[in-house]
């Protein structure tokens, strides 16, 4: 069969026919719904194939006068979606047509996606993720005894889970405590997120949770569904909250809610030692996606990104 590919600028994009592409992709992510990206990166572009069979969304911007595409902070996965999403030869197709456009690309594909051409260029990402396909009492059996020791101390807390929590709740719960350490993420960022899960709110693809001890919120969290997916995205914890197991709380409690089902918890990482430690314990496996790296910029300029 025949691969036509396009690049083809924001302007151009069919949204509809975008919108029933990322639909019907296999991988069930959020991050290449038209909807995320809006919010995220307004007028990206995209590659598509033979009319939206595939496609393949491109996050681009200019820095001292060089063109180059990126990852958008947030947002863990892109690459090629649809029908040909799991085929090497067309991801390979599209990476040959962006190199036409960009000579600096820096991306996370897919964990669908595969290179041939591009393998030397990628690297091992880790993230981590729990079929809920068995009732909660088979799920906890699979919790380490660490986790379900904690959780037994939780549930001696009081704490009350509450579903009034809104996005500036746990924005602000993260950037006074762990954000406070994060120097990269600036008022500009949280301004993206916030306008993120509101817009997630809008289309109902979200559930925004807290933990409360006495009233007072000390954890909370967003967690997006898109088909069969659910992802967790954002959260705040404060040190009341880590000293009371809140996290655990909460996240356990979500997965009692949506056990004995079809659907997967992506934890949305990591390649951080001890988050992954956290995550493996409520019995959730890794999985791995590839990280791209292109460099096709003419000598000088080729070293300044290496």
């Amino acid at each position: 069969m025949e691969l036509k590919i396009k690049y083809t600028s924001h302007s151009e994009i069919d949204f509809e026919k975008w919108n029933a592409c990322i639909a019907n992709s296999k991988s069930n992510l959020i991050f290449p719904t038209s909807y995320f990206l809006k919010a995220i990166h307004p007028r990206w572009d995209a590659i598509v194939i033979n009319n939206y069979e595939s496609v393949f969304p491109v996050i681009r911007a200019k820095k001292a006068g060089i063109d180059y595409a990126f990852q958008p902070y947030f947002t863990q996965q892109l690459g090629l979606f649809g029908e040909h999403e799991e085929n090497a030869v067309a991801l390979d197709l599209c990476l040959d047509e962006l190199l036409k456009q960009i000579k600096y690309v820096e991306c996370n594909l897919s964990f669908l996606n595969n290179t041939e051409n591009y393998k030397s260029k990628c690297t091992d990402q880790i993230s981590i993720q729990l079929n809920l396909n068995k009732p909660f009492n088979e799920l906890q059996n699979a919790y380490s005894k660490n986790l379900t020791r904690n959780l037994k101390k939780a549930n001696q807390n009081n704490l009350k889970v509450s579903d009034s929590v809104r996005a500036d709740n746990v924005i602000k719960l993260f950037k006074e405590n762990k954000g406070r350490d994060l120097k990269h993420i600036d008022q500009v960022h949280y301004e993206k997120l916030e306008l993120l899960l509101n817009n997630m709110m809008e289309e109902n693809v979200i559930e925004l949770l807290g933990v409360e001890e006495k009233g007072d919120l000390i954890a909370a969290a967003s967690f997006l569904k898109f088909n069969n997916r659910l992802t967790f995205f954002f959260s705040g914890l404060n040190s009341r909250g880590r000293e009371l197991f809140a996290m655990p709380f909460l996240i356990n409690h979500f997965i009692e809610k949506h056990c004995n089902s079809e659907k997967v918890f992506d934890f949305n990482g990591s390649n951080q030692e001890s988050l992954a430690r956290f995550y493996k314990s409520f019995g959730a496996k890794e999985y791995v996606y590839l990280r791209l790296q292109l460099n096709a910029l003419p000598w000088p300029l080729n070293l300044l990104k290496k």
